[in-house]
């Protein structure tokens, strides 16, 4: 712990706000309601998009300056990458299902879990693209605590969702990936490369038709894991 500490630095985060600015996470003065009443405190919404404007380093040991700006999301430098992360993430909810996310990344499972079925809860359409984002996240969940069997039903669930309600090719592409990863590591290989087989299907259709196409890299790269696996190199390679 103390060479942790040693490494840690004090650091100021000096925010600045266009209240001009359209297309924002909301945010408002809280001052009144802090039980620091000495205080002025901004709440800004989960999902605020801050640029680094500058980095000021103390002449001491001092702290740093952190000097940030409040973002749109329509910022034409970042858009394309908070579609990026929006794709991602299938953040269908920019609320639940972003912080259940978060939570997982956090190896926070339980408090996940919960966020994701109390999103699927409150949703009167089980068939809908948001119920396949919850699907998904929860099967991202049981397959990061090892239960694969349960990871499977739930990345089945999603993908017969998208592939009879959304009929979008790029998230039928990742829940098919996300299903061979969970076959993958139940040892389920002969699954695991027939789901795979599948994705590649959509992925080289769509390069045939002259479409993008961003999943074949991660296809490719998850058979080379499958066949590694089984000891399989010339196939790997």
């Amino acid at each position: 712990m103390a060479s942790i500490a040693n490494h840690l630095r004090p650091v100021l985060l000096d925010i600045e706000i266009n209240k001009s600015l359209k297309d924002v996470k909301p945010y408002g003065n809280i001052s009144s309601q802090s039980y620091f009443m000495e205080e002025k405190e901004i709440l800004f919404m989960v999902g605020s998009i801050f640029k680094i404007q500058s980095v000021v380093e103390p002449e001491s040991d001092g702290m740093w300056t952190i000097k940030l700006s409040l973002c749109s999301e329509n910022d034409h430098e970042l858009k394309e990458l908070v579609s990026y992360l929006q794709m991602d993430m299938l953040k269908y909810n920019p609320d639940l299902i972003s912080l259940g996310n978060m939570l997982r990344e956090m190896c926070e499972y339980e408090k996940a879990t919960k966020f994701f079925q109390r999103q699927l809860n409150h949703l009167d359409d089980k068939n809908s693209s948001e119920a396949a984002c919850c699907y998904t996240s929860l099967g991202d969940v049981a397959r990061a605590i090892g239960d694969y069997d349960l990871s499977i039903t739930y990345h089945k669930k999603a993908l017969e969702i998208h592939s009879y309600v959304s009929n979008n090719d790029q998230l039928i592409s990742i829940a098919y990936n996300k299903l061979g990863a969970a076959f993958r590591q139940k040892k389920q290989y002969e699954e695991a490369l027939e789901v795979y087989q599948k994705c590649l299907k959509i992925e080289q259709r769509k390069l045939n038709e002259n479409l993008e196409s961003d999943g074949i890299a991660t296809t490719y790269y998850n058979m080379g894991i499958l066949y590694e696996e089984q000891d399989k190199y010339d196939e790997a390679l």
